[in-house]
């Protein structure tokens, strides 16, 4: 049996696996969060805002109902009033 299937998926899981021109070897613990938050610093523009009380309740539930994050649903309205997609 190779050597990977005998691990569990937790112990897959702290690890990063690397092809190495054919092999695959261990890598560092791969830390999911640093990477996501890397991946987001990289690719996107963060933007605070601040609402009245009480808004961010009615446009959580305005978007509830569309289906959609707040996130999508406030860059839909914001896309709509510039005239082009974001």
């Amino acid at each position: 049996m190779p050597e990977a299937a005998r691990i569990s998926y937790q112990q897959y899981k702290m690890f990063s696996w690397q092809d190495q021109g054919g092999g695959v070897r261990k890598g560092e613990p791969f830390d999911q969060v640093k990477y996501k938050n890397d991946y987001i610093r990289e690719n996107y523009d963060r933007i605070s805002l601040a609402f009245p009380k009480g808004e961010k309740a009615a446009i959580k539930e305005a978007a509830r109902k569309e289906g959609v994050s707040m996130s999508e649903y406030i860059l839909a309205a914001v896309s709509e009033k510039m005239g082009r997609k974001i």
